[in-house]
């Protein structure tokens, strides 16, 4: 979660809010983490999950990441068999993950 909050938070547009939903149906859980700003390229997509990889910034002024935090949020999630993604349209960008309930666990 850490990693992808400060994701969002480094890529949002000043100003904006960062979105935090969490749903649940049946046994499985579903966390969003959306921001407003400048979307990752549709092509950048797949590989924004790669260590080292970072696609293509405008110079917002802040520092950029070593481009690990997304591989290690990918390494966490397969550990677990969690689904994980990200849309980028429309000036928003949302990472989602799904987890399993504890109570539903056999």
């Amino acid at each position: 979660m850490h990693n992808l909050f400060n994701n969002a938070l480094n890529h949002a547009r000043p100003g904006s809010v960062i979105e935090i939903k969490a749903t649940r149906q049946n046994a499985v859980s579903r966390i969003e983490i959306k921001n407003h700003g400048e979307t990752i390229p549709s092509d950048a997509l797949p590989q924004i999950w790669d260590r080292y990889y970072r696609a293509d910034q405008i110079d917002t002024g802040r520092p950029l990441g070593t481009g690990l935090g997304l591989a290690i949020v990918k390494s966490i999630l397969e550990k677990h068999s969690a689904k994980y993604g990200v849309v980028s349209e429309n000036d928003q960008t949302t990472f989602w993950f799904e987890t399993c309930n504890p109570g539903n666990i056999s």
